[in-house]
């Protein structure tokens, strides 16, 4: 039996507030997301995530975030807080290509003997985005992508993949799209 590989994703909320002479800073309040598989991984958005600003109502743009999450890309949802603007997917196992494109477009996991790890081997994944409304009529969206590589019929460790940034530009690209239809 495989154990699983543990991911925590921990989204430092902002802190809006006005500008004063005398500012005190607060540490941010953190959120933490659950699991999908041996390492425990905390990643702080402001260094890994992709963001993307999108110049619509908030709740629409949450409305189509969502479609592209459960529609365009199949995901089954761990979070979905429209109110608080938290998307999350369950663990998700990819192999080869996403659309037409091969993983490596998407995953650096190394190379093997035979090439791009990330294109032969089995891709747990899990994405998870945090919606920003910016008043009344635009959104932020911070999207962070975590991946682990397993070869095929081994049982080798799997190993940390990093995100190209692709699929984080496809969602925000597949949310604009979305939100024109």
């Amino acid at each position: 039996m495989r154990s699983p590989v543990l991911f925590r994703l921990v989204l430092p909320v902002a802190v809006i507030g006005c500008a004063s002479a005398s500012q005190q800073t607060q540490a941010p309040q953190r959120t933490t997301y659950g699991d999908i598989g041996v390492a425990t991984v905390d990643l702080h958005p402001s260094d890994a995530a992709e963001r993307t600003v999108i110049h619509a109502a908030a709740g629409a743009v949450y409305t189509a975030l969502r479609a592209v999450y459960t529609q365009r890309l199949g995901l089954t949802l761990a979070e979905d807080d429209s109110a608080g603007g938290q998307i999350g997917s369950r663990p998700a196992r990819a192999t080869r290509t996403i659309g037409d494109k091969p993983m490596s477009a998407y995953f650096d996991c190394g190379v093997s003997q035979i090439g791009p790890r990330a294109d032969h081997s089995s891709i747990l994944l899990r994405v998870v985005s945090q919606l920003q409304p910016f008043g009344a009529d635009s959104a932020g969206i911070a999207t962070t992508v975590f991946a682990r590589a397993q070869d095929p019929g081994t049982s080798t460790d799997p190993v940390s993949c990093e995100s190209t940034g692709q699929l984080e530009k496809y969602i925000a690209t597949m949310t604009r799209l979305q939100l024109v239809r």
